[in-house]
């Protein structure tokens, strides 16, 4: 089965944004490979993050002092099979994020 679901997605400017990887019908899977991309048009940067999600299958990394212009999350096992990337772009001139 493909995890190409992400749910309960939080983004929150100087804090953090975390989210849980499930399955296609629903279930989290927990210790799903994950790879994060922050974009941030403003200050021309990109950052990186990458790890596992914990065992109810949420993932988190820390967000810089502006909200990222567009997110790039990566799911998959923990074998690294049923890949599926997500493109978020984050409307300009949202703020409170």
């Amino acid at each position: 089965m493909i995890i190409g679901q992400i749910s309960d997605l939080h983004i929150k400017a100087g804090g953090k944004l975390s989210y849980r990887v499930v399955d296609t019908a629903g279930a989290a899977v927990g210790g799903a490979s994950v790879g994060v991309k922050l974009i941030s048009a403003t200050l021309r940067s990109i950052s990186n993050h990458q790890g596992k999600a914990d065992a109810q299958g949420v993932y988190g990394c820390p967000l810089g002092r502006t909200s990222p212009s567009g997110v790039e999350v990566r799911v998959a096992r923990a074998d690294g099979s049923g890949a599926a990337t997500h493109t978020l772009q984050v409307p300009p001139g949202t703020r409170g994020l």
